[in-house]
């Protein structure tokens, strides 16, 4: 097993070694099916990479990731319907993190659907034995150099992202641009953490346009699969070259 690519818990906030020479790849599952994310699982297995899954539900697949020692599960929990008044996955904030906590067995990490995050949220977390909230976004392109935070009285870590293949999608500019620059953001200093999504690594795709075409057939894997874009460099492929600058970085 390669150790560039590491797992977020294992970042220890008062040891730069423990990320400022790793790379962190993370997932935000969002209810895609298990051919979707078995697919992405059997591409990070060829390449032996370590990475961290954000769960949203229950299968027989999640199950076995949570056996794996290359595989962190942390939790994905959708807060979004409560704002406007659903209480589909609880009435409250401590009803629906209850609901993805229980997906997971003993999780640490969190990354809330759309990143959604308050001020009373730090304290929920911690109450949940969560130790690490990933609920930041700051764009590679910001030139900033990251590092896990925390507020002196809280326990909670904060581990900030700096690129999110939706984010680059919305772009609407050809992903090949973005192939030139990551030598540049993987050898920067500081925390380097990416989020993916597996149905944009299944569909490979290039644009919003093919994921938002997919969308009513998220659930359906034949129809998924007529829909994967083999025609040009898409979301799949990035994350593959992400990897191979990352291994060419362990090397160095």
């Amino acid at each position: 097993m390669n150790k560039i690519f590491l797992k977020i818990k294992d970042i220890e906030i008062n040891n730069n070694n423990s990320y400022n020479n790793n790379l962190f790849i993370t997932f935000d599952v969002d209810w895609a099916i298990d051919i979707v994310v078995e697919y992405v699982l059997e591409l990070l297995g060829s390449y032996n990479v370590e990475s961290t899954f954000f769960i949203t539900h229950c299968s027989k697949l999640m199950s076995s990731m949570q056996r794996s020692e290359d595989i962190e599960c942390g939790i994905h929990p959708n807060f979004n319907p409560l704002l406007i008044g659903d209480n589909r996955y609880g009435n409250n904030f401590t009803k629906v993190l209850e609901f993805y906590y229980n997906q997971v067995q003993s999780p640490v990490s969190i990354r809330s659907h759309s990143v959604t995050f308050n001020g009373q949220f730090p304290k929920l977390f911690d109450s949940f034995g969560l130790r690490y909230n990933c609920n930041s976004f700051v764009p590679f392109n910001s030139e900033i150099i990251l590092k896990p935070w925390k507020i002196s009285n809280q326990k909670i870590v904060n581990v900030p992202h700096y690129f999110a293949d939706d984010a680059i999608l919305s772009m609407n500019k050809n992903i090949r641009e973005f192939k030139r620059i990551i030598p540049k953001i993987i050898h920067r200093k500081g925390l380097k953490v990416f989020d993916f999504h597996p149905i944009h690594i299944f569909l490979n795709s290039e644009n919003m346009d093919r994921y938002i075409k997919s969308k009513p057939y998220l659930q359906n894997a034949i129809k998924l699969t007529k829909n994967i874009n083999t025609k040009t460099y898409g979301i799949k492929d990035l994350l593959i070259d992400v990897i191979e600058e990352g291994l060419k970085y362990l090397s160095i």
